[in-house]
């Protein structure tokens, strides 16, 4: 069992997100929300066009796992 004090806090690891810049952080922001990268990396970088920002990418990324329901 690991002890976790205020004198070792936790750190967080990174998750093993290939993307960059924009479509990097929206895939670490889904899947700090609870999503698995394996199921949003492909949706983001394909409406990763250039010009969204993180929380257009966000948003969009949303409604589309949103429609696989």
């Amino acid at each position: 069992m690991t002890h976790i004090s205020a004198e070792s806090p936790a750190t967080i690891q990174p998750v093993g997100v290939a993307a960059n810049g924009a479509a990097g952080e929206a895939i670490e922001a889904l899947v700090s929300l609870g999503y698995l990268e394996r199921d949003v990396a492909d949706i983001v970088e394909s409406l990763d066009d250039g010009k969204r920002d993180v929380s257009e990418l966000i948003k969009v990324s949303l409604i589309e796992l949103g429609k696989g329901r």
